[in-house]
């Protein structure tokens, strides 16, 4: 992986050159959230090499041994530094208040996810998810959990 600065409206983002699954080059813009200026260059070159940093170090390596509720963990630790704030945090309490929950308690492997373990979570999510106990969720809501399944 590679980058660079680049300025888009006074502020510095990193700008990153990846190659996705398919083999495709990809570039990724990473607002560093601060202005232009003589004292935040620096801050903004160590956010870039703390990117490049962190997507090296999160090549995952797949085994028997990995539970999908720890993979979760895993990807929403990868995706604080690729996404907005508030998405993460949507995120950050569809996985640690529901997904991670429901899938600990089951143990199912990340090799032996199947479409049937994700949709029985939907189902129950549906009838009997919200935090109160007070019934299932909305559909909107159990699209949102769905986006939030990040599947390798």
């Amino acid at each position: 992986m590679t980058g660079s600065l680049q300025i888009k409206g006074n502020i510095y983002y990193a700008v990153v050159n990846y190659t996705d699954e398919d083999g495709n080059r990809k570039l990724k813009w990473i607002s560093t959230r601060l202005k232009v200026d003589g004292s935040n260059k620096r801050k903004a070159d160590k956010f870039l090499r703390d990117v490049i940093s962190q997507h090296e170090d999160s090549k995952v390596i797949f085994s028997k041994e990995v539970l999908f509720s720890d993979w979760m963990l895993s990807w929403l630790d990868r995706m604080k530094s690729n996404v907005e704030l508030t998405t993460w945090e949507g995120y950050e309490s569809y996985v640690r208040v529901h997904i991670v929950p429901y899938f600990s308690v089951r143990r199912i492997m990340l090799t032996d996810l199947e479409p049937k373990h994700l949709q029985d979570y939907f189902t129950e999510k549906l009838k009997n998810g919200r935090a109160d106990g007070k019934g299932g969720l909305c559909v909107e809501s159990v699209k949102k959990h769905k986006r939030s399944c990040a599947l390798p």
